[in-house]
């Protein structure tokens, strides 16, 4: 059985682990442009770091990953998308 967090688990789950490690790393939020997305993310992916996106063929997993990226070109940044099979 798998269950979902909402958003305010993600933030929840986000700022303790920033507090547990002191590495001296503070992700910014990288939002996609669609709201709705955002939301089930908790506000967005966290710049600069590595996220896996899972799901059966066709469910939007390169759209997802391409819109990010895109997002994150906008804004000056940069990010690596990899397609394995």
């Amino acid at each position: 059985m798998t269950t979902a967090l909402s958003g305010a688990a993600w933030k929840s789950i986000r700022a303790w682990l920033h507090r547990s490690t002191n590495l001296g790393f503070s992700p910014k939020q990288l939002k996609s442009g669609i709201p709705e997305l955002d939301n089930l993310l908790g506000g967005g992916l966290d710049s600069g770091t590595s996220t896996l996106l899972l799901g059966p063929a066709g469910c939007g997993k390169s759209t997802i990953a391409v819109r990010y990226a895109v997002s994150a070109a906008e804004q000056g940044g940069c990010a690596a998308v990899f397609r394995l099979r």
